[in-house]
């Protein structure tokens, strides 16, 4: 069996639940196993996931804190799983570790074609 394709064992939230809150700290990734959560920050809708999404994944190279608020968008299940779980099994299963690679990649891409087609400005610079 699929170390995702677990099923029933989640957590069920019912819509508008916050799954986690920007600011708390990221020690476990979040899969989604049925229904919708929408992620914003300050308040701010960026994205809405489903069914075998995965959110936090950057815990796996750096725990920190939580950049966005996770909350259910109708009733969702999701399970919840350590880092150190994961890590374990991507030692015994390298396949895992390229599916988490393969999608840490297709979200830096995403970012990549939003920061073309919108103006960002830092610390000094102007928007344009």
């Amino acid at each position: 069996m699929s170390f995702f394709k677990i099923r029933k064992l989640g957590t069920v939230y019912n819509d508008k639940e916050v799954v986690f809150a920007e600011g708390d700290q990221a020690h476990r990734i979040i899969i989604i196993q049925e229904g919708h959560v929408e992620l914003s920050i300050q308040g701010i809708q960026k994205a809405v996931l489903g069914k075998d999404d995965i959110l936090g994944i950057s815990c796996l190279f750096e725990p920190g804190v939580r950049g966005a608020t996770a909350t259910a968008v109708g009733e969702a299940r999701v399970i919840s799983v350590d880092r150190k779980i994961i890590i374990k099994q991507m030692h015994t299963d390298p396949s895992l570790m390229i599916r988490m690679l393969k999608m840490t990649v297709r979200r830096l891409r995403q970012c990549e074609t939003y920061c073309r087609n919108n103006t960002i400005s830092g610390k000094g610079q102007k928007n344009v």
